[in-house]
């Protein structure tokens, strides 16, 4: 009798084992899906704004743009008022420990004309906290691709 009981404690100690093994190992790859999650968040983020960018120019008959700053997490929506641009917005912020790396784009920034087609063109690289990369690409026509 008492080698059945100790028998059911092992297998009860080997079950606990297990299961704190496997919460471990998911608690460690959670941070990196996580930060997969946040690049791919704001990858698309960019994109709806581009839209909404796009959109805009063709209603209010004015260029439009996305200023997008290398090295930071943030960007901003701005209008053509003359021979400037001027913020529409308050600056969108980028899904934590996610950053603009580089925009390839003149004055870096995506700009629209009122007919829809793009006065600014070109690649958007976006890094998380583990170095992965997304890049949104803008191309003369005025259609956004993720890569």
């Amino acid at each position: 009798m008492r080698s059945v009981a100790g028998r059911a404690l092992l297998e009860v100690l080997v079950g606990i084992a297990l299961a704190a093994w496997l919460a471990g190992s998911a608690a460690f790859h959670w941070r990196r899906w996580e930060q997969e999650l946040a690049l791919q968040a704001a990858a698309q983020q960019v994109m709806a704004d581009l839209a909404l960018v796009r959109l805009r120019a063709a209603a209010t008959n004015r260029s439009h743009r996305l200023l997008l700053p290398e090295g930071e997490a943030a960007y901003r929506l701005q209008a053509r008022n003359g021979t400037t641009y001027v913020d529409t917005h308050s600056p969108r912020r980028l899904p934590r420990g996610v950053h603009i790396v580089a925009c390839n784009a003149t004055a870096s920034s995506f700009t629209f004309r009122p007919r829809g087609n793009a006065a600014t063109f070109g690649t958007l690289r976006l890094r998380n906290a583990a170095g992965s990369e997304r890049s949104v690409i803008l191309d003369i026509a005025g259609r956004v691709r993720v890569q």
